[in-house]
Formats: C-alpha cells, structure tokens, sequence
C-alpha cells in the first residue's frame, strides 16, 4: 500500500514537471484571454425540446442564478433540478425532456464566477439554496452529473427532508481512497500555482485534444463545450482538495440511483462503484456503450431510467 501511494506521487509530480516546462515556454497573453474570460454564462438562451432560458437574481445575495427551465404537466408539478459538472453547462440535459410529463424540469448553470466562491464545496450548496429559495421552492429530486453528483450528494446529505430522490451520473465519491486524495492535493499544488492565462491556454489544449478525431464521439460537442473563466476551474480544484466525500455519502438516506457508462473514460466503473460502497442502499446501473456525455447522447433513455426509479416516490 505504501508502495502504491509513493509510485502515486512520484507519476503525479513527474507528470506536474512536465506541464511546468510546457507553461514556463509561454509568452505573457494576459490580455488576449481577457475578452474570453466572462463570467456570463455560456448557455444558449433559446434551447431545443421545449426548454427556456431564465434569469433570476436573488433578493437574498444578489447573486443572478441562471437556468434552463422545462415547464412541466402542470404548474404545481414538482421540481427535478440537474447539477452540471467541470466542463458541461445547463445543456447537458436539454435531452432529459421527456421526464417533463410529471415534473417540471431546472438544469442549473453554476456562475463561472462569482464572490460566493471561496473554495469550499459549502459555496455550492450556498447557491443551490438561495436559488430555491428565491424560487420558494423547497422539496425537490435532485440529479448531478460528474462533479455535479458531488455537489448534488453535499446538498442531499445537508438537506433529508428536501432532497426526495437523488440520482447521480458518471459521478463516484470524492476522495474516498488514500490514492485520491494525493491526487487531489497534486493537481491543486500544480494548478492554481500557475497565472490565468497559462491556465486558460493549457485547458483550451487539453478540450481540443479530448474533441478531436475523426471516430471521437464526443466530436459533436464542440459548440457546447468552451472554455469557462478560469475562477470556475479554480473553484472547482480547491472544493475538491477540502472535500471528504465519504462523510457526505454515509449521511444520505433518500432512494439513490447511480448510473454509469461502461465506456466512460474520465470516471471508471471502479471509481462509480464508490457510490454503492458508502451509499449501500444505492441502485448502481451500468449503461451499456455510454461515455462521460450520456446524459447528452442518451437523455431519451436515461429518461425512462431515470423516471422508472424516481416515478416510485411521487
């Protein structure tokens, strides 16, 4: 075990010495990537299958929540709201319409950035909560996807009586092995040491090399996937330093639905079987041909999946 931890280390500073002589032979290009860096959201604000794009600022914070919304059967439907993770926005979903035939439907775009960011997984459920609340919203079903299943597992655990049914995809349990851990802590140290705009170029490189190819099925999301401003990615980076997701997960008691795609590269069907371990009364489906952006490629099906398990606790 220690012997695993230490060849961990060395493979992760190795590969960290690297990406540092790569950014060191940058030119300084601040203020070329000023103009990208916005922190307004990147979702279209007309989107396909029935979906609406909002805005609503809370009188709360004062923080403007932006969100894509599906009205469903009726107005007083209840609410299924969808949690984005690092690299999708609020489209992610726009192919989960049909569950709209019995709830109404929220995809939540998180702000790129924003004061409210501190570093800390709390700062997401800080916005979820004032959203609803502005929204006098207060029993949900609750879906996160990648990184947003962490955040949607954080608000399920703080919050038992509102969360009714959670379902979490392509997502696993943050932090919940020694190896995760020093990689957590690694790629910290080495990202947020770097500027913006070094940071900013080394993602649009590392987006354009996982979009192309001419067999990549993830070819197609190349309009949807942008660079954000890099507060978000540092955002993201620090929560996951100080997150222990193991303590959120044994807190859950809400129905879980954890699905997984058999093809996902970016989380492996070892690392979603986390869910179950710490979550035990979780469902775990593996999907069959799905990678990382299933809920996009196969929202239709994921739907009746989706509202097969949570339909039980309406």
């Amino acid at each position: 075990m220690l012997t695993m931890e230490i060849m961990t280390r060395l493979t992760l500073k190795l590969i960290g010495s690297i990406f540092d002589l790569l950014l060191a032979t940058l030119p300084n290009k601040k203020e070329s990537i000023q103009h990208q860096n916005s922190a307004k959201s990147q979702i279209n604000k007309s989107a396909p299958n029935g979906w609406i794009y909002k805005e609503i600022t809370s009188p709360f914070s004062g923080c403007t929540h932006r969100y894509l919304y599906h009205p469903g059967p009726k107005t007083n439907a209840p609410l299924f709201l969808f949690l984005h993770g690092l690299v999708f926005d609020a489209r992610n979903f726009i192919n989960l319409y049909k569950l709209s035939d019995t709830w109404q439907l929220v995809a939540y775009d998180f702000p790129e950035s924003t004061a409210i960011y501190r570093g800390d997984m709390n700062d997401f459920r800080f916005l979820i909560d004032d959203f609803l609340d502005t929204l006098n919203i207060d029993t949900l079903y609750l879906c996160g996807v990648s990184f947003g299943g962490s955040i949607a597992t954080r608000f399920a655990a703080a919050h038992p009586r509102r969360v009714i049914a959670l379902v979490l995809a392509s997502s696993f349990i943050i932090n919940s092995t020694t190896g995760d851990r020093i990689k957590s802590r690694e790629l910290a140290r080495f990202f947020l040491k770097h500027p913006d705009y070094k940071l900013h170029w080394l993602i649009q490189k590392i987006l354009k090399r996982a979009l192309n190819g001419k067999n990549n099925p993830l070819s197609s999301l190349k309009e949807m996937i942008q660079v954000k401003n890099i507060d978000w990615y540092r955002q993201v980076i620090r929560s996951i330093t100080t997150c222990e997701g193991t303590e959120d997960a044994v807190e859950i008691n809400c129905p879980v639905l954890a699905l997984n795609g058999d093809k996902d590269r970016l989380v492996s069907l070892s690392h979603a079987r986390s869910i179950p371990q710490y979550i035990p009364h979780a469902q775990f489906d593996i999907i069959k041909g799905a990678n990382h952006a299933m809920m996009y490629f196969q929202g239709e099906y994921l739907s009746e999946k989706i509202h097969t398990f949570c339909s039980q606790y309406l």
